[in-house]
């Protein structure tokens, strides 16, 4: 195991705060470190032809750069490392800048802490193995949970850059918290007024599938490549037949709390959640249901025109595949 260690002065960014030849100096007596030098910019090409020289002429297999961000130029140096024949995941940076340099103004604490973060990263890349790079191919369908304005808006962005969509909800309609509101802090706009045509656009944009009644149950995989398990819970009542008349709710006998105004007044056992509701579709709820209560009623499935209502329906589960999840 051979490592090099490599100090950026960054002009006077690091160096007018930090001793890097004191850094590179201490570097030297660390554990199968082999070369250690101080560099006026690193990054320029010049400092990047120091390198792969120290790294041929010491036959190095490991790389600490003590410089800036790894945000910045943490790709630029795994170039250099493959140029060097190393291992581009064999190299670890240290930011003695943004950590060290920037934040202290006494020269001997901030060289102190610099030594630290070096040895703790000579420790790092002693202990790294090799990766190399591959390609997988990637699902291009978003899943996003939860079906408030958070996730209608995001769904309604992803889809309009024309990737395919599935919002799931675990109540009967989308709209969330913000369709039980009037107004709108702090314009005081109308609620409805700027939720409901977005509900509308999700329900019908082309590139996205709206899933009600559904819960996420397990997710596997990884990101670009993940599957998920969604169960989409039995409501008794055909989505697609439905056409949201309200009969069946009308001529309920069975009174249940009314969830969408947080059990304040009551509604029926099957109800659609609000007039606004999307989709509008009603939904039932078994535990307060006379047919599951009594084992006498039927009345919705009997006054149903589309006949929509279906006492035998069952969850489904689903296993659908996302390249992308966003909770929201």
């Amino acid at each position: 195991m051979r490592i090099g260690v490599f100090v950026c002065q960054c002009g006077t960014n690091i160096a007018a705060t930090v001793s890097t030849e004191r850094v590179a100096s201490a570097a030297m007596a660390l554990r199968d470190v082999v070369h250690a030098e101080s560099i006026q910019y690193t990054c320029s090409d010049p400092g990047q032809r120091t390198v792969i020289a120290a790294a041929h002429k010491y036959a190095l297999d490991r790389v600490v750069i003590a410089a800036c961000s790894p945000r910045m130029h943490e790709t630029t140096f795994q170039r250099t490392m493959a140029q060097a024949g190393i291992n581009p995941f064999m190299m670890e940076m240290v930011n003695i800048r943004e950590h060290c340099s920037w934040i202290h103004s006494d020269m001997e604490v901030a060289t102190e802490k610099a030594i630290d973060l070096v040895s703790m990263g000579v420790a790092k890349v002693r202990g790294q193995t090799p990766l190399f790079s591959s390609h997988v191919p990637v699902v291009s369908e978003v899943l996003i949970i939860g079906g408030g304005v958070a996730g209608i808006q995001a769904a309604l962005d992803i889809a309009d850059a024309g990737m395919p969509v599935t919002l799931v909800e675990r109540g009967p309609t989308i709209g969330g918290n913000m369709a039980r509101l009037d107004k709108t802090f702090p314009t005081l706009d109308c609620s409805s007024c700027i939720l409901t045509p977005r509900m509308v656009e999700v329900k019908h944009h082309e590139n996205i599938r709206l899933m009600v009644n559904s819960e996420v149950e397990q997710v596997r995989g990884y990101i670009g490549n993940f599957e998920v398990d969604i169960r989409k819970k039995a409501t008794c009542v055909d989505e697609e037949k439905c056409t949201g008349c309200q009969i069946c709710e009308q001529k309920c006998p069975s009174e249940a709390p009314d969830e969408f105004n947080a059990g304040v007044g009551e509604t029926k056992a099957i109800s659609i959640a609000f007039p606004q509701a999307v989709p509008l579709v009603a939904s039932l709820r078994k535990e307060y249901c006379r047919l599951y209560i009594k084992g006498k009623c039927g009345i919705c499935k009997k006054v149903c025109p589309a006949d929509a209502v279906d006492y035998e329906q069952e969850d489904e589960l689903h296993t659908e595949k996302f390249g992308a999840i966003v909770v929201a």
